[in-house]
């Protein structure tokens, strides 16, 4: 009855529950609704805390008491933040473990979920000397950060301003000096490849889906805190920019997309960045991300969704696509994936043109 009452009402109170995790006995928790835009989807997501002071394994390589369920209803086809996080952390920018699940509510199928870490619950556990994470949110409309670690708001806020100071020197140091100053406090190169992604995979929703996390390097005390960027929530791939674009800022070259974040105008701001920032384009078209190699790639989330998708009552519970069946709902899945597929070939003949352009009037 709670349950049911909150799902109507979409209220994220938290709600007293078992869990039971595939042959594990019942665990005491508690557990409310989470997301924004997915709140209203059928198939809610939810915040998990279990009971109890030890940590439970999750998956190969992860064990916490907290995590997320996240339904990716929003996700047309399921596999576009799967296929995302895959990359990302190959290339260490997302350093939480995941897995795909059968999530049942009492015994009845919710279908495929990815269960996720908490990053401010495993960061901080997992980084030597980590002093904050901080979920960046729409820097054009300037919306305040999310500062997720610590939880005092008196040291959260002195650590935000040294991230804000980091992210200003795009406007407040010259040209000349820009890349020096910005590596000395960010994983710069990490987030200039996070950014030739966005481009190459043509995201329009990835401002306000970054997460940054700040460690004291090395032993001396007085460094500035380095601040290392993750990528979160890459459901929206092949999208329009927010808002149209309005807030964007257009790259004449043609090659970056949707560049919003303040963090990000650096390319613009100085020649060598840009010139950085081109290359890891370039690296991701010719080596990384081939078009055979993001369909190898998307063969292989394929080929892990339906291993938990692979009976009627979890097929039938996916009901963003409305299949009766299992043949139906992975068909609809392959034809997503295959209209991906067609735009990211177009899109790799796209920048590959136009980074020649470049080349050439360099």
């Amino acid at each position: 009855e709670v349950y049911e009452g909150y799902y109507a009402t979409l209220d994220k109170s938290d709600m007293d529950l078992r869990v039971t995790l595939g042959d594990s006995a019942s665990i005491e928790a508690e557990a409310h609704f989470r997301g924004q835009s997915s709140l209203d989807c059928d198939r809610k997501s939810f915040t998990v805390n279990l009971k109890g002071p030890e940590a439970r394994r999750l998956a190969p390589g992860a064990a916490n008491d907290e995590f997320y369920l996240i339904g990716q209803c929003l996700d047309d086809g399921y596999f576009r933040q799967l296929f995302a996080n895959a990359f990302y952390r190959e290339h260490a920018l997302f350093p939480l473990q995941h897995r795909l699940v059968e999530v049942t509510l009492n015994g009845a199928s919710l279908g495929a979920y990815m269960l996720l870490e908490k990053p401010d619950e495993t960061l901080p556990g997992d980084h030597l000397a980590l002093e904050t994470v901080i979920r960046r949110r729409f820097d054009p409309e300037d919306k305040p950060e999310d500062v997720k670690y610590p939880k005092d708001e008196g040291q959260a806020q002195a650590l935000l301003s040294l991230y804000k100071e980091t992210t200003a020197l795009v406007e407040t140091e010259p040209p000349e000096t820009l890349a020096q100053a910005l590596d000395e406090r960010v994983d710069l190169d990490r987030h200039l490849l996070y950014l030739a992604f966005q481009a190459v995979m043509r995201n329009g929703d990835y401002v306000d889906e970054a997460y940054f996390y700040g460690v004291r390097e090395g032993e001396d005390p007085s460094v500035p805190l380095y601040f290392r960027p993750m990528g979160w929530d890459s459901d929206d791939l092949f999208s329009a920019c927010h808002h149209q674009g309005v807030h964007a800022t257009p790259d004449p070259q043609g090659i970056a997309f949707c560049v919003e974040g303040d963090l990000e105008l650096a390319i613009y701001a100085a020649d060598d960045l840009y010139e950085r920032f081109a290359e890891h384009v370039e690296i991701l078209l010719t080596q990384t991300l081939t078009p055979d190699i993001v369909a190898e790639r998307v063969g292989a989330v394929r080929d892990e969704l339906f291993s938990v998708l692979d009976d009627e009552a979890s097929c039938a519970a996916m009901v963003e696509v409305g299949a009766v069946d299992c043949a139906g709902l992975h068909a609809h899945i392959e034809a997503r994936m295959g209209d991906f597929l067609g735009k990211v070939a177009a899109r790799n003949d796209e920048l590959l043109d136009a980074l020649s352009v470049w080349k050439a009037g360099r």
